[in-house]
Formats: structure tokens, C-alpha cells, sequence
């Protein structure tokens, strides 16, 4: 299961009606002090982006150092793991407030605010699947049984983070705006990025994954973005009727994943 469906299920187990519907995916469980409106201030985004990408390349340091210490045999294999969860929970954390706030925040929205107990439950439940894939590469370490050298697998799980910074954004969008999965033309990209580009748009409800979570072929080597647009409710109606279940679209990415060796690509 990606992060982004543990989190959309987790939003459904809570609050049935914000999901599933052409309401707002994320306005009712928002923070009290903002109420999107569709419409940013032109300083927020930009602001938001740059704090992302500064916490982005700190959690990388971070996480580089903690296994390096491992390695030189200066922390030992659980306190390694436990020093790991906390920085995955607290960036997890941390990332999804600022997409929550770059795509929501308005003029008079806070620089930070704070998440809601509902919002936080999303979070750590998506920490807890990442810290069991980290836990994967310390037994790797421990066993040396790794073809790949840890350094890169560590920056893979700093990739992983962009795809809880979109959730966020996602969490925070008004009505009647659709997602579309925007594939990079210059690269190669996997089957399932080529599918779900294909399909694109989806209403936020449908919205399988975020790129880098790991749904697709390509993992965290993603090269896909999000874009989002606003359409009239008639549109929106009708793409709710047309659209391809979540289930649906989930299986077949999975089927993609399932028939590709290691990660096979292929040009649009």
C-alpha cells in the first residue's frame, strides 16, 4: 500500500464524506485558521517551496549521517533505527505541512501552522510503512547482502518525501479542481507513469498516488509532477461519472509493476 492510500483510507475511516464525493477533499479536517480558497498569494507558494526544499536537503544529511554512524560503528543497529523513525516522523510531518500550506495558503494564512490530530494519524501511518522499508536496508547492511551502495538507497528515501509534500497539496484543495499526472517528455518514464498520464484528469478522489511513493515502476525515481486545474461543476460531475475507480487504477499499476523486471521503462 503507497502513502497516499494509507492516507486517503485513514481520511475515509474518519470522515467517510470528505472523500468519495465532489466535495472538498481536505476543507472540512483543515486547521481552523485556513480556509483555501483556490486562489494563493503570490508570496505563500514560492515561500513554502523554498522551506520544503531546504528541510528536504536537511532530512538527507540527516538520514546520510545516521547510517554513516552505523557503518563506522559508532551507534549501534537498533538506536540507528530508532534515530531513523524519529527523523522520518518529524519530516513526514513537517512536509506535509508545507503542501498543505503552499496550495492552500492564502494572504492571511499562518507561515506555520498546526496539523490536526486527524491530519497527523495520515502522517505517522505513512511514516511507519517508510520506516519498515529503511528497516529492509539495515538488515541489508547488517548481512551485507546489498548490491547497491547504501548511500544511494539513502537518497532514494530522501526522494520519498516529495510524495508526502503532494499529499499535502492535495489535502488542501478547494472545489472543483482536478488533478492531472504531467510525465517529464524529456526522460524516460515507466508504464505505469505512461498510464496514468494517459487517464489524466482525476478528481481527488480518484487520485491513485503521488509520484515518488512508490506505485509505480520507477518508485522514487519518479520524474512526474502534479498539476492541478480548475473546472466548471458540470465538468467535474462528468468526470466523476467517467472516471476509472481507485481500485481499479491501483490493480492495474500493480499488474505494470508486477510484469516489469527491475525497472523497465519505455518512451512515450
Amino acid at each position: 500500500m503507497t502513502h497516499f492510500e494509507q492516507i486517503v483510507e485513514a481520511l475515509l475511516d474518519e470522515n467517510p464524506k470528505s472523500i468519495g464525493t465532489a466535495s472538498d477533499l481536505g476543507s472540512a479536517s483543515l486547521p481552523g485558521e485556513l480556509n483555501p480558497s483556490g486562489t494563493a498569494d503570490p508570496g505563500v507558494p514560492g515561500s513554502t517551496l523554498h522551506g520544503y526544499r531546504s528541510i528536504r536537503g536537511k532530512y538527507r544529511q540527516d538520514l546520510l549521517r545516521a547510517v554513516q554512524d552505523y557503518v563506522d560503528d559508532e551507534v549501534g543497529y537498533r538506536q540507528t533505527i530508532d534515530a531513523v523513525r524519529a527523523l522520518i516522523r518529524k519530516n513526514f510531518l513537517r512536509a506535509f505541512q508545507y503542501g498543505m500550506l503552499n496550495q492552500a495558503g492564502g494572504a492571511d494564512a499562518p507561515r506555520t501552522f498546526e496539523v490536526d490530530q486527524v491530519h497527523r494519524d495520515w502522517v505517522f501511518a505513512a511514516a511507519a510503512s517508510e520506516v519498515s522499508y529503511f528497516e529492509g536496508l539495515m538488515k541489508d547492511l547488517r548481512y551485507d547482502r546489498s548490491n547497491l551502495p547504501w548511500e544511494k538507497r539513502v537518497v532514494l528515501f530522501t526522494q520519498t518525501l516529495d510524495s508526502i509534500f503532494d499529499a499535502g497539496r492535495v489535502a488542501a484543495l478547494p472545489d472543483l479542481v482536478v488533478v492531472h499526472w504531467n510525465i517529464n517528455e524529456t526522460k524516460e518514464n515507466c508504464e505505469g507513469c505512461i498510464y496514468l498520464a494517459e487517464n489524466s484528469p482525476y478528481p481527488r478522489d480518484v487520485l491513485p498516488c503521488t509520484p515518488r511513493d512508490g506505485a509505480t515502476s520507477c518508485l522514487s525515481n519518479c520524474c512526474c509532477k502534479l498539476r492541478t486545474e480548475t473546472v466548471t461543476p458540470e465538468e467535474y460531475a462528468v468526470l466523476l461519472r467517467t472516471a476509472l475507480s481507485k481500485a481499479a487504477i491501483l490493480q492495474h499499476l500493480e499488474m505494470l509493476k508486477t510484469r516489469t523486471v527491475g525497472v523497465k521503462r519505455r518512451r512515450r
